[in-house]
């Protein structure tokens, strides 16, 4: 099972030279989501919001990783 993102989740991406060596990365904002079946394969893209730019970029879903925030117990 692939990673599973919504809309407003808390994401670091990862932006990769050709040989997937990291060449840049930082946290953002999921603000869309593309799902394709192309072939019998699935594919997802988010659209995120980069805080490090202010910019909103399309990344594959395995390009991202979800953070999750604390969770408060009471």
């Amino acid at each position: 099972m692939g990673k599973t993102f919504e809309k407003a989740d808390l994401v670091k991406w990862f932006e990769y030279y050709e040989d997937r060596i990291v060449r840049d990365a930082g946290l953002g904002i999921v603000v869309d989501i593309r799902r394709q079946t192309f072939m019998e394969r699935d594919w997802v893209s988010c659209l995120v919001y980069k805080f490090k730019t202010s910019n909103t970029d399309w990344f594959d879903a395995r390009d991202i990783d979800q953070i999750n925030p604390p969770v408060c117990e009471s």
